[in-house]
């Protein structure tokens, strides 16, 4: 996912990464290099705890979303219910 957001700073190189602990980190250390905060370690990744990997994934997600900005009609639905 990550590398799709940005190829250049996020390569596929953690997915080939046996150790767990290490191709989390790569993880992380892809996310922090587009501007996610750092607020996981790698054991908590690989621990499986759902809220934080569900907090780890939003933080992606708000800072480097990967979305089309929204075009004029967009914006002025947006605007009309005050969103």
């Amino acid at each position: 996912m990550l590398s799709q957001l940005d190829k250049s700073k996020c390569p596929l190189d953690g997915l080939t990464e046996e150790d767990l602990a290490k191709r989390a980190e790569i993880a992380i250390n892809n996310a922090t290099a587009i501007g996610v905060p750092s607020i996981v370690r790698p054991s908590d990744i690989t621990s499986g705890n759902v809220k934080i990997n569900t907090i780890f994934v939003a933080e992606i997600f708000n800072h480097h979303h990967g979305l089309e900005e929204l075009n004029e009609e967009e914006k002025e639905a947006f605007e009309k219910y005050g969103i």
